[in-house]
């Protein structure tokens, strides 16, 4: 159960290249015995992250492949 602040944030690494970044304060259900388990279920989060951010990016890769090279320029994003 996600309890508090949470943030996605996007960090720039370059021109071409950013990193996605996910924070919450997370709140561990089940006692003990979800405290005992909960390296197991973050595994499990942490990969269902990976692979929903991992189809993000070929989404955005082929969403970018496929634009008119006019419509292409990192310029217009960043109001120049």
């Amino acid at each position: 159960v996600v309890r508090g602040a949470s943030e996605f944030r996007v960090e720039a690494l370059g021109p071409d290249r950013s990193r996605v970044v996910y924070a919450a304060e997370v709140e561990v259900p089940g006692g003990r015995l979800g405290l005992a388990l909960w390296p197991v279920a973050r595994a499990a989060i942490a990969a269902g992250f990976g692979r929903s951010l991992t189809t993000l990016a070929g989404l955005v890769e082929r969403d970018a492949a496929a634009r008119p090279p006019d419509l292409d320029s990192t310029s217009s994003t960043r109001g120049g």
